[in-house]
Formats: C-alpha cells, structure tokens, sequence
C-alpha cells in the first residue's frame, strides 16, 4: 500500500490535485472535555492509530472537541493529541461545536483549515477526488443555501470520484436508525454518482452497502461509514437498520486509500487490528 505524508498540506480554500495515491484517516466525536474523567477517553489511542500508520489527510466527522468546542477546550483538549496533524486536516462541525455561539472555538481553532468563519463548508480536490466537507448543523446555517452550492459545485467540477463527509450519519443502527438531516445533501450526491459518504454522531462502526437517499440498497446508490469512534466513549446499536454490513463498538480509525480510480477501506481499532476492509472502483 502506498502512503504520502503531506505535512502542511494543502488549505481547503485551494483547489488543490495531488496526483498520486493517497492514504486519509476519517474519524468523528473524538476529544473528551479537558480534566473529564468520567469517562476513559481514547483520543490519544486513535491519534496514536493514525501517527503510526501515517497519511496524507484526516478527514474530521464533526464533535471534535466536547463538551462546548470553546477555544480554550480545543487548545488544552484536541490540540494535545490531534494538533499535529492540523497541517493536514480537513474538518467539519458538530453539534457540540454549536453549544460555542457560531461554533467560534472550532473555527478560531482551525482557522483557513476550515474556512475561516461561517457557514463552515467546502470543497476540495484531492488525487482527483472532489470532496465535500459539509455543515450538518441546519439549526444554526442555512441548508437549503449550503444544498444550492452544493449542486453549483458539483456541477462547475465534474469529477470520477466524489465523496461527501458530514457529522450526522444518514444511515446507522442506532436507536433512532439515522438521521434525516443529510438527506438532501444524499439526494445531490446519488443523482450525481457520488461514491462516499462518511459520517459520525453515533459511536461506533458502521459500513452500508450502496444506497439511495430513501434506505433502499441499490448499485446507483453511496456506499456509507459511521466513524464516531474518535475516542470520547462508544454507544450501543439498535436494531440493524437496512444496508447495514460491517458493525464495530470500538474505538479506531477508518483509513481510506484514494487513487483517481478507486479507494480502499481499512477499519482499524486501537490494537492496529483491521477488523473491516475492501475495495472499489469509481463508477
């Protein structure tokens, strides 16, 4: 497997193509708040997990630093586990990033990596991937404007392979079998080929076959992760939700190989055990 190591990679705010293959961690709901001992945090472990096996980008699915994503929690927090490999992230919010009015701990932490400032999404291009990162919280931003960017980008910027990430799952086993937030975000996606579709909010693994925006599994369809297994603490599934394939309650990583054609998967948990992984090719 061929790896890069971009040290002070490229900032989202650059078109950027890195034409080579290229290793990204994807991993969500991570950093427990700063002095919490209530509950065994594992974000070092997982930071361990992606310093060891080294890569070209970390792709962040939102609830980065808890309980409030204040500045001063992301300094004293994520900075001491996940700050070296700033240079190199591409985040999203979540949730908890909002409970800071504006989310302004994450994006004063993060700065250009995120875009400084609101609505905190983008877009980029990486080894002929375009990727989304997207803003979940339609709450606090404008969704159906981050929708109608969404569709103009996608469209100025034809791409093979395309791959969104966001903080809420639109698919998962949990208690409430996803979220019908990221639906819209799912409807551009498939009717566009999209490939990917990476999110966090439940803690666990979870990979799904290719589906539709509606839960049916279908070959036109994203294939998805949850990866809220950063390291704050892991959840229980529900009943198994329709798509559903691979399911893990442990902490890891998901490590995604990216060439202009394909990408593999590779699910590792804090052991460096590979407890799920594959292949495909772009359509």
């Amino acid at each position: 497997m061929f790896m890069l190591v971009l040290v002070g990679g490229p900032s989202p705010a650059a078109e950027t193509t890195d034409r080579v293959v290229v290793t990204v961690a994807a991993v969500g709901d991570i950093v427990c708040r700063p002095g919490d001992r209530t509950n065994a945090c594992k974000d070092a472990a997982t930071a361990n997990l992606i310093r060891h096996r080294g890569v070209g980008g970390l792709f962040t699915l939102g609830d980065n630093q808890y309980e409030d994503g204040t500045l001063s929690q992301f300094q004293n927090g994520y900075d001491s586990t996940y700050g070296p490999f700033k240079p190199f992230t591409y985040p999203s919010p979540g949730n908890h990033e909002y409970h800071t009015p504006g989310a302004s701990g994450y994006f004063d932490y993060f700065g250009s990596r995120a875009r400084r400032g609101p609505p905190g999404y983008y877009a980029f291009t990486l080894n002929g991937w375009r990727v989304y990162s997207l803003n979940t919280n339609c709450d606090k931003i404008n969704c159906a404007a981050q929708r109608t960017w969404m569709v103009k980008n996608v469209a100025a910027n034809p791409a093979l392979c395309q791959a969104m990430y966001m903080h809420y799952s639109r698919y998962s086993s949990d208690t409430r079998s996803g979220s019908i937030i990221p639906k819209r975000f799912w409807t551009v996606g498939v009717n566009n080929g999209f490939e990917l579709a990476l999110g966090g909010h439940d803690h666990y693994y979870e990979r799904f076959a290719r589906m539709n925006a509606s839960g049916d599994v279908t070959g036109a369809g994203m294939q998805s992760f949850v990866v809220g297994t950063g390291g704050k603490d892991l959840d229980v599934f529900g009943p198994t939700t329709t798509g559903s394939r691979a399911r893990y309650s442990r902490f890891g990583v998901l490590f995604l190989t990216l060439s202009p054609i394909g990408y593999k998967w590779d699910f590792r948990t804090i052991t460096n055990t590979s407890r799920d992984s594959g292949s495909r090719t772009c359509r």
